[in-house]
């Protein structure tokens, strides 16, 4: 979720014409896209995609009846049956033109990519949405990447070669976990076990597709006090105004739980004037010394890795905290049975 925002034809013999043409065959798009090593971006048919968004995964799981309200702008309750009708019916087929931008923006990435021998899955499916039904966004769904199709007609090139950049790391991510601990420790957090929020906040919880669980914890410093917290999406109201209709983002405040091992050695919600204690990222220093200063999509460490990872992969250098650019770099460059 961008902020509010292949197979490797021993061609490098194919021509962008050659490959343009192999991918605008179809207008139901059954083409595949040489991506990288032998991974292929493949888009996808609305048939596909519809088979991929009403999939029950770890996203749907995790949800809020709050996220379903405000995905559907329902004033009432959201069974996750409505939920998945209403993903289904915003899945639209890929025109030739859109197609045609994100090839060429898919032969960018693939030579920034050539160097790395990164563990993609074999097929990387590309869907595209209204957009309804993520707030505008670009989201993952396990291997499928969904760009609205707003964001395709309205970003330039480079936009959009750096966002495929960001949500290519999610699939990766997503697909290799010994691979996403190891660069999540490289900002500070380490894997504690998922978190059982209590019923006043799993009620108004906002769930990011790109990384649903809260599962990962940093340890801050508070007045002096060392603190585990773990990120954390909240809506700022207990239910959706339906009659506003505005998008999930408007409502979305961003927060550190504070949480400590229980009795059994479980990491819990930790107690402040006997609520959960939640505390403002803004205001907490440590928080920013231990993520580095490379982005402000600072949500959560999938996210935080995601932007440093495109940042890695265009080559820039200007970075305020060049350290977490070297440390992934020297993550990604270990051979694959370390990774």
């Amino acid at each position: 979720m961008p902020r509010p925002a292949i197979i490797f034809l021993a061609p490098w013999l194919l021509t962008a014409t050659t490959m343009m043409a192999h991918a605008l065959g179809d207008n139901e798009g059954a083409a595949d896209v040489p991506l990288t090593g032998d991974t292929v971006a493949h888009f996808a048919s609305v048939d596909e995609a519809r088979k991929i968004l009403t999939k029950r995964d770890r996203f749907v799981a995790a949800q809020s009846p709050w996220d379903r309200q405000a995905r559907l702008k329902s004033a009432g309750d959201v069974s996750v049956d409505e939920y998945l009708k209403f993903v289904s019916g915003e899945v639209i087929a890929w025109s030739d033109a859109d197609r045609e931008k994100i090839v060429d923006a898919i032969a960018k990435v693939r030579e920034r990519l050539r160097i790395w021998s990164l563990p993609f899955p074999r097929q990387v499916v590309l869907v595209q949405t209204t957009g309804k039904e993520e707030g505008g966004a670009a989201y993952c769904r396990e291997n499928a990447i969904v760009l609205p199709r707003g964001i395709v007609a309205g970003r330039s090139a480079e936009g959009l070669e750096r966002l495929l950049l960001h949500e290519l790391f999610h699939v990766l991510s997503s697909h290799n976990a010994a691979l996403r601990q190891r660069l999540y420790t490289v900002v500070g957090f380490s894997y504690c076990g998922e978190i059982a929020l209590p019923a006043e906040l799993a009620a108004r919880k906002i769930t990011n597709p790109d990384a649903p669980t809260i599962e990962h914890r940093i340890e801050i410093d508070v007045d002096g006090e060392p603190i585990a917290v773990v990120p954390i999406l909240l809506a700022d109201s207990a239910k959706y105004d339906a009659a506003a209709g505005r998008e999930f983002f408007a409502y979305m405040k961003f927060r550190l739980l504070a949480v400590a091992k229980d009795e059994r050695g479980h990491y819990t919600p930790r107690l402040r004037d006997e609520k959960p204690w939640l505390i403002d990222p803004a205001a907490t220093p440590s928080y920013h010394d231990k993520i580095g200063r490379n982005t402000g999509y600072i949500i959560h460490p999938e996210e935080i890795i995601a932007d440093n990872f495109t940042l890695l992969m265009l080559g820039e250098e200007d970075v305020k905290t060049p350290k977490i650019l070297d440390d992934i770099r020297a993550i990604l460059r270990q051979p694959a049975d370390k990774k």
